[in-house]
């Protein structure tokens, strides 16, 4: 599943009617995503490839680097599979986990 489906089935609708918090939550699926898939994360490449604000992009990867989210021992890491599975994608489970990490990206839960 790509994370631009990711983040409308999260948020439940397009990205384009989503407010500045939510917009963070969508950068956040799209970070995670991009990390679980290459296993490391340029900020500035990610900017360029999914014209982000850049403001808003280091924001969100501070959010996520602050509450461990890129570490080798985080959930998400040891979830990898689950969370990138196309035939779960409507798990409740992985559902509540990729809400789990836009409430993170935008600050709704864990560190800053």
């Amino acid at each position: 599943m790509n994370p631009e489906d990711i983040s409308k089935f999260v948020h439940g609708c397009d990205t384009n009617n989503l407010n500045d918090e939510e917009y963070c939550g969508h950068i956040g699926i799209l970070m995670m995503h991009l990390f679980l898939n290459r296993g490391s994360l340029d900020v500035d490449r990610f900017i360029k490839e999914y014209k982000m604000p850049k403001d808003m992009a280091y924001e969100v990867f501070d959010r996520l680097n602050a509450n461990g989210m890129f570490h080798s021992y985080s959930w998400p890491v040891k979830s990898r599979n689950a969370l990138m599975s196309i035939l779960r994608h409507k798990d409740k489970e992985i559902t509540k986990d990729w809400c789990q990490i836009a409430a993170i990206s935008a600050g709704f839960m864990g560190k800053i």
